[in-house]
């Protein structure tokens, strides 16, 4: 199933930052997330992989502190986790 982040946006209620023309099919792990791929940062811990993440959209949570800057198109949203949880069930074949 393939969708931009324009529709992405609307399903999570999320701000984006980045093209809403971008488009992914399919939910990966940071560290394993290609151009495709929607994935999520939930720990400033694994803030790392966002550095050099190749994922086409990076949710995060709203309340997620970093110092440095991340040049992947974000959603930031409230509630992130059961949010992401919703997608992923509804993506799954």
């Amino acid at each position: 199933m393939e969708i931009t982040a324009k529709e992405l946006a609307v399903l999570l209620n999320a701000k984006t930052e980045g093209n809403p023309n971008t488009r992914v099919n399919k939910l990966a792990k940071i560290e394993e997330a290609d151009a495709d791929s929607f994935c999520f940062l939930g720990n400033s811990k694994y803030f790392h992989y966002a550095q050099t993440a190749k994922a086409g959209i990076l949710l995060c949570d709203e309340n997620l502190n970093t110092t440095q800057r991340i040049s992947l198109l974000r959603f930031v949203l409230k509630n992130r986790i059961r949010r992401f949880k919703n997608l992923w069930n509804s993506m799954l074949p």
